[in-house]
């Protein structure tokens, strides 16, 4: 028989900010005593889960036969439901210890590198200490992926950071995890993806975890190849928007309309995608090009540059 796992982790930094206060992103009204969100309320649904909601619901990538319109194909959708029955570690839907209400994330294609990843939840966050979540399916396993960006843009333009089947290694002190475990939350470090590939002194960590002020794109995507519930997200930031729902998200449809893939941090650029960085100087020089995620200029004289990637430009002075 089918077995389950129910799992919840957190993508935390281990960073020299802890110190400073942090805040729910939700309404705390709406969270139990620890801070969990649990979506089993039509009305915490409405209020949080939606195109212009704080937390946005993405389609499966990959198309399937639709039934109803032969030759026709669909993306499998996503969708919440406070009355859907979660599993509990038996692997029965509503059996005992299981949660009632979730977000459904759709299957994924398959459980290998070269399938479509699931489903999955966007949420733009103005910075990140924590994000915690509780998760249920039918498969004997938890396998999920997590993209992101320095700043809001949409989920095609994120990077990938992490996945993995099995939460065995997130807390090692602890031991390696089963199907008997019954775990709501893992104090875990911080996932982070390399975007230097390893190449010079400097690293260039992407992570969700952020200083107060920057900006977060975060997605969590389903790679269990069956429907993948999340029952309860928990999330603190730095900067306090736990009522502030419609006056954020206004703030970041607007940023994401108008999004610049290209940034700049100090004298290091950043581009959302992969793409084809390259600085000139004031004469139309070629002085730096690389193909990634960012370039390091600090070995750049001071100057007034002019910076371009994909279908963007930027004019700098370093």
């Amino acid at each position: 028989m089918k077995q389950f796992l129910l799992s919840g982790f957190v993508i935390a930094a281990s960073l020299s900010i802890h110190a400073q206060e942090t805040f729910n992103f939700f309404d705390p009204a709406d969270c139990d005593e620890n801070g969990w969100l649990w979506l089993d309320s039509a009305e915490k649904i409405a209020k949080y889960v939606g195109k212009d909601r704080k937390i946005q619901l993405l389609n499966a990538p990959y198309q399937i036969d639709d039934p109803e319109f032969p030759g026709e194909t669909i993306f499998p959708a996503s969708f919440a439901d406070p009355e859907v029955k979660g599993f509990n570690t038996s692997g029965e839907a509503g059996g005992e210890g299981s949660k009632t209400g979730a977000l459904v994330l759709a299957a994924a294609e398959g459980r290998g590198w070269f399938d479509y990843q699931g489903g999955g939840m966007l949420i733009h966050l103005p910075d990140c200490y924590s994000y915690d979540v509780v998760l249920s399916s039918v498969e004997p396993s938890i396998y999920t992926e997590i993209h992101g960006a320095r700043s809001y843009v949409e989920a095609k333009d994120c990077q990938y950071i992490w996945n993995e089947a099995d939460p065995n290694f997130l807390n090692p002190d602890d031991g390696p995890l089963t199907t008997e475990h019954y775990v709501e939350y893992l104090n875990v470090q911080e996932h982070k993806y390399d975007l230097s590939f390893g190449e010079g002194d400097t690293r260039d960590y992407l992570t969700f975890a952020g200083e107060k002020g920057e900006n977060r794109t975060t997605v969590f995507y389903n790679r269990v190849a069956a429907p993948l519930y999340v029952h309860a997200v928990r999330i603190k930031t730095f900067t306090d928007v736990s009522g502030n729902n419609d006056d954020l998200m206004a703030g970041v449809e607007e940023a994401v309309a108008g999004v610049n893939t290209l940034t700049v941090s100090g004298k290091v650029v950043y581009s959302a995608s992969p793409t084809t960085i390259s600085v000139y100087n004031t004469a139309g020089s070629k002085v730096a090009s690389v193909y990634g995620t960012s370039l390091d200029c600090s070995g750049l004289p001071s100057g007034i540059y002019i910076i371009r990637g994909g279908k963007d430009t930027l004019k700098v002075v370093f």
